[in-house]
């Protein structure tokens, strides 16, 4: 069941009443696909908050280790951290997935599906960086494979951070 299909299941006595008014049952539906968007989104950004612990374990687990090559790799932690913090908020902090009731340009509901198709495959992508990242300190001891796997996690936020660019078009498509 989709965040959005469970909001609409557990509507109160009065909103259900509110959608018997003709002309705002459609109101009320685009508002809960309008919070269905921004708990999705949410959900986004905290894969990517998950994703920044596990980046300061290695460091200390590398620190710990004494590992002079691996510590070469850790340097670059700190820039990937905020890469993924900025993604995340940019995540977090986006317009809402449909324009406001008495805006001038209006999102129909095919263009809405398309964006919690869009939304979905970024969660998935999201998940995919935290599920790398939980992965990382038990490279600490391998200073290859660490840069190799910082390499890659870098590489798939910047691939997440492009993708989000085509957010806005995916509604306005």
């Amino acid at each position: 069941m989709s965040i959005f299909d469970k909001s609409q299941s557990q509507r109160n006595g009065f909103e259900r009443l509110l959608a018997k008014i003709p002309g705002f049952k459609g109101y009320l539906a685009k508002e809960y696909r309008r919070e269905s968007d921004k708990i999705e989104r949410d959900l986004i950004a905290k894969a990517f908050d998950d994703a920044r612990e596990p980046l300061r374990r290695t460091v200390t687990r590398v620190a710990d280790s004494g590992n002079f090559d691996s510590l070469r790799f850790v340097a670059g932690m700190d820039p990937l951290e905020k890469l993924i913090e900025k993604v995340g908020n940019r995540i977090r902090f986006a317009d809402y997935g449909y324009s406001g009731f008495f805006d001038t340009i209006k999102v129909d509901e095919a263009a809405l599906d398309r964006l919690y198709q869009f939304d979905l495959g970024l969660y998935e992508k999201a998940e995919q960086l935290s599920k790398r990242t939980r992965e990382l300190p038990a490279l600490a001891t391998d200073p290859e494979a660490l840069r190799d796997e910082i390499e890659l996690i870098t590489q798939l936020v910047r691939e997440i951070d492009r993708e989000f660019d085509l957010r806005e078009k995916v509604l306005l498509a």
